[in-house]
């Protein structure tokens, strides 16, 4: 998938193109990055994930994502208001794997808000069952929601409610929290929104 990528991206480079051909170009590096995100997802699926753990923020993995999505906000017109709590602890994992969890919950969100809307992220200090002390984030949008029937679904393998979705972009997220000893939790209601509450274990004192 990178060769042709790369192949796709020098020919465009070094050709003229007419606009038809600029739009043939653009459809066809489209699909192969829907075909590679499919081919990452089935991968991830099949095997568990190799933390690379380190004591983190939780703020800056979220920083992080959102620098990486401020182009794709602003093209769904979505705002982003954060609530950050003082001296939040530090917690054991490896950043890249949640900035993957929180990609794939923020572009649902963007997904879902077709006429644009809001994402509000906070992130606090919290006592969690059998965690103990954690930090708590909650990711929620004021979209459409969901059925009491999708909710009930929507975190299992292979179910999604996109149309050309893999249904593995939400289990995969689950499982990713999980390694990590959090949680990882759906509240949503149609009309209302969809929240998403993620718990991590905080990390002992120093």
């Amino acid at each position: 998938m990178t060769s042709i990528n790369m192949r796709l991206f020098s020919l465009k480079r070094s050709l003229e193109l007419k606009d038809i051909q600029q739009e043939d170009f653009e459809v066809v590096s489209e699909e192969m990055r829907r075909l590679d995100n499919i081919v990452r997802n089935y991968l991830e699926f099949s095997k568990p994930h190799k933390l690379k753990k380190q004591r983190i923020n939780i703020s800056q993995v979220i920083d992080m994502t959102l620098d990486l999505l401020r182009y794709r906000l602003e093209l769904h017109s979505v705002e982003v208001i954060r609530k950050q709590s003082d001296n939040l602890p530090l917690i054991d994992a490896d950043p890249e794997l949640l900035k993957e969890v929180f990609v794939n919950l923020m572009v649902n969100a963007c997904e879902a808000m077709e006429n644009g809307g809001e994402i509000v992220i906070s992130e606090e200090e919290a006592l969690a069952e059998n965690i103990g002390r954690a930090v708590l984030v909650k990711v929620k949008d004021n979209g459409p929601g969901m059925s009491e029937e999708v909710r009930k679904r929507i975190l299992g393998p292979f179910e999604t409610t996109k149309a050309d979705g893999t249904g593995l972009g939400l289990f995969i997220a689950v499982r990713i929290i999980e390694e990590h000893g959090g949680t990882l939790e759906l509240h949503s209601k149609e009309g209302q929104g969809t929240t998403f509450s993620l718990t991590f274990p905080a990390c002992g004192e120093v």
